[in-house]
């Protein structure tokens, strides 16, 4: 099951290796409830309201590095609203339009402390899935741009290839455990990224969330996340391995997604080629993403 990207890449893509490389720049010149079916219903997309739905996503990351002796902590947080509407779910595919309610991020770093509204509210793409999840289509996403180039993924679709998780293709029931492994690549304006996820996951049960009756599933994961990127001819490189934990909850009889809630963390190194430097990293993240 992809889950993992939801957060840990978009917090990658958003504090971007190239503020990273700035900031190292600057330095060295200074419990659920079972259901009575022993039969889940299909874990699958289909989003059936005609009403469309609202959702909020939230990601927090604590970046830690150690320059030449000096600790440098980059805090970020990001918010993105988004409603999916006008779905039409056909034998192999669901297609749904996005558009964007609100978009921004702080940073706190040594260099600055800065709020961006990303400027896109009232912005809207297609985006078309398979049943389990996986991308077909984002329609006109990548055309829609925003940032700075230093401090955001660029555009829509590459925030957007991993905002919904992805399924395992079976029928499950209750207490079935599983494992998966995903491989996924997001090119943006500013860096090559891909990550490999491994995921032990259960399916705990049913609960209620928001008046819904949910089936909740709990992952444990771990895998490397590589970032390639060049800034002012100075190439960067990252490989963070990580671990973490994971818990879905997914209407089935409706066919969508209600919350998400993830926490990762790993360790790993910066490499600076131009520089000659090789620059200890930590990173927490959390994230979630809630039907509003």
């Amino acid at each position: 099951m992809k889950k993992l990207q939801i957060t840990f890449a978009r917090a990658l893509a958003i504090t971007s290796p190239l503020l990273i490389a700035a900031i190292i720049c600057s330095c060295s010149s200074s419990g659920a409830s079972r259901s009575a079916s022993s039969k889940s219903p299909l874990l699958e997309y289909r989003m059936a309201s005609s009403s469309g739905y609202g959702y909020v996503q939230k990601t927090s990351t604590d970046q830690y590095m150690d320059i030449q002796g000096q600790s440098v902590s980059v805090l970020t947080n990001s918010l993105i609203g988004f409603t999916a509407k006008n779905a039409i779910a056909e034998s192999g595919s669901v297609s749904f339009d996005i558009v964007i309610d609100t978009a921004g991020m702080s940073v706190n770093s040594m260099m600055d402390d800065s709020n961006t509204d990303f400027r896109l509210k009232g912005k809207e793409f297609r985006m078309s899935v398979e049943p389990n999840g996986k991308i077909i289509s984002l329609g006109t996403a990548s055309t829609i741009r925003f940032g700075d180039g230093l401090t955001s993924a660029g555009d829509l679709a590459a925030m957007f290839q991993e905002m919904f998780p992805v399924f395992a293709r079976k029928e499950i029931s209750p207490g079935d455990v599983w494992t998966s492994t995903d491989t996924s690549s997001v090119k943006t304006q500013v860096s090559d990224m891909v990550t490999i996820t491994r995921g032990n996951n259960t399916f705990t049960g049913y609960a209620t969330i928001g008046g819904r009756n949910c089936m909740q599933i709990n992952s444990v994961i771990e895998g490397t996340r590589s970032v390639k990127a060049n800034t002012q001819g100075m190439d960067v490189y990252m490989l963070i391995p990580f671990k973490g934990t994971e818990t879905i909850w997914f209407d089935g009889n409706e066919g969508v997604l209600v919350k998400y809630e993830s926490s990762v963390q790993g360790e790993g190194n910066v490499e600076i080629t131009g520089m000659g430097m090789s620059v200890p990293m930590s990173i927490i993240i959390k994230g979630s993403l809630e039907l509003k």
